[in-house]
């Protein structure tokens, strides 16, 4: 019984790691999505173009609609949005301002944090809170495991007492046979 309980707490133990690592815990989310927007440092024309007409249709706004309050045709602003035109600083302002939102969304592709935001300290404060839950359960899990440990060392011992009396029995046999086939 004490084995099988080992292997059930080393299976949930091992569950926690594969919850966690598959994005279903809210702080961890929180957490790789962070790490993924450090690590979106290089934008290229490809991405600004697809943060445009993703926000662009977001707000129910047709390439005309756009061209129209942009001061463009419709093939400038079609070529703008496909990456054939580079795209000029005060037309990503006019833009980001016609779909209510900041130039630097468009060009990052999410909402950058400010210094000031109460929004990175409560990601910063569930992030530690998330860290200490993870600490306190493997902390616990250790504990348990290592009392599962210490359950097995004994079992141990006590088959190797068994099998010491065994040998002991095995061996005082063989010399009471051989004591009475001599006789």
């Amino acid at each position: 019984m004490q084995i099988f309980l080992f292997f059930t707490t080393f299976s949930v133990f091992d569950n926690f790691f594969f919850t966690f690592s598959t994005n279903s815990c809210r702080p961890a989310f929180c957490i790789c999505d962070i790490f993924a927007r450090l690590n979106q440092t290089a934008m290229d024309n490809n991405s600004v173009k697809e943060n445009i007409k993703k926000t662009r249709r977001a707000s129910g706004l047709s390439q005309s609609d756009m061209a129209d309050r942009l001061g463009l045709s419709r093939t400038a602003y079609n070529n703008l949005e496909q990456g054939e035109t580079k795209l000029i600083s005060s037309k990503v302002e006019q833009i980001a301002e016609i779909l209510n939102t900041t130039s630097e969304e468009l060009v990052l592709g999410y909402k950058p944090f400010r210094k000031d935001s109460g929004k990175l300290k409560d990601i910063h404060a569930e992030f530690d809170a998330a860290k200490a839950e993870m600490v306190r359960r493997h902390t616990e899990e250790i504990s348990k495991l290592q009392k599962q440990v210490e359950t097995l060392s004994e079992y141990v011992e006590i088959l190797k007492d068994s099998n010491r009396t065994k040998d002991e029995i095995i061996s005082m046999l063989k010399k009471k046979l051989a004591d009475e086939s001599q006789k």
